[in-house]
């Protein structure tokens, strides 16, 4: 157990942060998406218009 805070003893904010630490890293939720966000930085990059349609239509359905 760490502290995370640096304040010289374990409390509860150090627990928050390892408990979410903890949980993250079993998860493959939202960081296993990080391509999409790549391919979106491309495509507004070669085709604006294109990019800001398809992130309006991501916003509305995810």
């Amino acid at each position: 157990m760490n502290d995370w805070n640096k304040n010289g003893k374990y409390d509860v904010s150090d627990s928050y942060m390892d408990y979410h630490l903890a949980n993250s890293s079993s998860s493959s939720g939202t960081s296993s998406d990080w391509w999409k966000w790549v391919l979106l930085a491309i495509v507004v990059g070669v085709c604006p218009p294109v990019g800001v349609l398809i992130l309006i239509i991501a916003f509305i359905v995810g």
